[in-house]
């Protein structure tokens, strides 16, 4: 990807980019948000300025509305990606246009989407995409289908040979031992940077890489193992600014980790030099960057799930204090104790909120169900967790959520709404002809009859099931046949009358 960047820049090419990390897939928009403002830090006053009254200001404007203004669902996701589609051909005009987003596993849902479908529409113009990405493990989904995009080429990297284990070694110094690579190789499976990190430890060992006799050793060495003899030779101080870095995400603010980590400013510089000697950090600079992700799973591996949580927490605190947006907060509090912050609940419920209508239901699951920890049987939190699970293939979860917030709604279209949700997830766990006995039951015990839109809300979601089953057919249309007098004033009416009109 670098050499990508450079050969761009060398071409004339305007060059945009983001990295995905773990921590921001929880948050909505957050990889194209990167996209967009890293191409505008680059530039003070007047021309930032000229920037942001641009397409690149256009850009952050759409997507700092996304959350709040656009209609849960697909048309308010469509919408936004249509007018970032729109800011990416305006970008293009001035001057050929590079893309590149590395670490693509961990982008959040939308941006995911965002690239999917950007990439079926610039065959045709000045842009080029460059996604690095881990495999995808699902098979369907945004990652998986930029991994097959038409039109795009797809690079896999085959792993080093033994040439190439025994060039890596020479780095350290004299070529090492043909025994020492073959052993490197077989121990990383040819993983550049895990047979580096082998090698790495070797000399930290101070084993002679030119002797034979250390090729023994080097099956005593996986990667987690040698990961942990990294974060095992760190001073105190490191170590605890790692674990802050590490909670905070693949790029954090020194500052905030060394908050996490207690550190007092004095001695965060000296922390962060024995880090990036330690070949935990790349180097220095505004934010702390590790040199793998490998190594920063390292050191959350390291960290107990209590003093995981506690830092996350911390990270919730301080970032509170520091008048961060709700979304970043929200996103260390799915992982924090309950009663963390007074304002958790509706942190947490404002940012599943906007993740649903984004169109990411399995991240906005996770914060309502953490919302809900901290206000238990809330009707109306209760509602938008089931909504989120069926959304995100979760049935038999969300039909407990949505008949629970059912029972606590007052008679009427919301209670409706919540009961053929709820029946619609019971068709997904147990079929359609248990969801249509289910429904059956609801109307019998219904206190409004005739044109209730309440009602009629139910009887849609019957006859849609209904017409599922082939022995409900008969009995479908007849009960159909009561509604054909209805005016169609109504969404209810209407939808009642196109389905009488659709049975003939």
């Amino acid at each position: 990807m670098e050499d990508a960047r450079a050969l761009a820049k060398v071409r004339g090419f305007g060059r945009i980019q983001a990295t995905g990390d773990e921590l921001e897939s929880q948050m909505a928009w957050s990889v194209a948000r990167q996209l967009v403002e890293r191409s505008v830090s680059r530039y003070r006053g007047e021309d930032r300025e000229r920037l942001l009254a641009g397409p690149s200001g256009a850009a952050l404007r759409t997507l700092d509305g996304a959350p709040s203004d656009a209609p849960a669902g697909d048309a308010g996701v469509a919408r936004t990606l249509h007018a970032l589609w729109w800011v990416a051909v305006d970008l293009s005009s001035f001057r050929p246009l590079l893309i590149t987003v590395d670490d693509a596993q961990w982008a959040d849902v939308p941006s995911l989407r965002f690239m999917a479908y950007l990439t079926r529409r610039i065959a045709d113009l000045p842009i080029a995409m460059v996604i690095a990405t881990r495999p995808p493990q699902a098979p369907s989904g945004p990652l998986a289908e930029l991994s097959a995009a038409r039109g795009g080429e797809r690079l896999l990297p085959g792993p080093l040979s033994q040439v190439g284990v025994a060039e890596l070694g020479t780095r350290h110094g004299a070529p090492p031992a043909e025994a020492v690579v073959r052993a490197v190789h077989d121990a990383s499976g040819g993983n550049p940077f895990l047979a580096g990190l082998l090698m790495d430890e070797l000399e930290a060992l101070a084993l002679d890489l030119s002797s034979p006799a250390t090729a023994a050793r080097v099956g005593t060495l996986g990667p987690s193992a040698v990961s942990r003899a990294l974060l095992a030779r760190l001073p105190p101080d490191a170590a605890a600014l790692a674990g802050g870095a590490a909670v905070l995400g693949a790029r954090s603010e020194p500052t905030l980790a060394a908050t996490l980590a207690g550190l007092p400013a004095d001695r965060v510089a000296a922390a962060v030099d024995a880090l990036v000697a330690g070949n935990v950090l790349a180097g220095h600079g505004e934010r702390l960057a590790f040199v793998h992700p490998v190594i920063r799973e390292a050191v959350l591996a390291q960290l107990a799930p209590g003093e995981r949580a506690s830092l996350h927490a911390t990270a919730a605190r301080a970032l509170q204090a520091a008048d961060a947006p709700g979304a970043r907060i929200a996103a260390h509090l799915v992982s924090a104790p309950t009663g963390t912050l007074p304002s958790a609940a509706s942190l947490l419920r404002e940012a599943g909120t906007a993740l649903l209508a984004d169109g990411d239901a399995a991240t906005a699951a996770a914060h309502l169900a953490r919302a809900l920890d901290e206000t238990p049987r809330e009707q109306e939190l209760q509602a938008a967790l089931g909504t989120a699970l069926l959304r995100a293939g979760e049935p038999a979860r969300a039909r407990e959520h949505l008949r629970a917030a059912a029972a606590a709604a007052p008679t009427g279209p919301e209670r409706a709404a919540l009961l053929g949700d709820a029946a619609s997830a019971t068709a997904l766990v147990d079929g359609a002809g248990v969801a249509v006995a289910e429904l059956r039951a609801h109307l019998a015990d219904w206190p409004e009859p005739g044109a209730d839109p309440a009602r009629l809300t139910l009887e849609a979601r019957l006859a849609t099931f209904s017409a599922l089953l082939p022995e409900e057919h008969l009995e479908a249309a007849q009960r159909l046949l009561a509604f054909a007098d209805l005016p169609g004033d109504s969404p209810q009416e209407r939808a009642l009358l196109a389905l009488g009109a659709q049975r003939g």
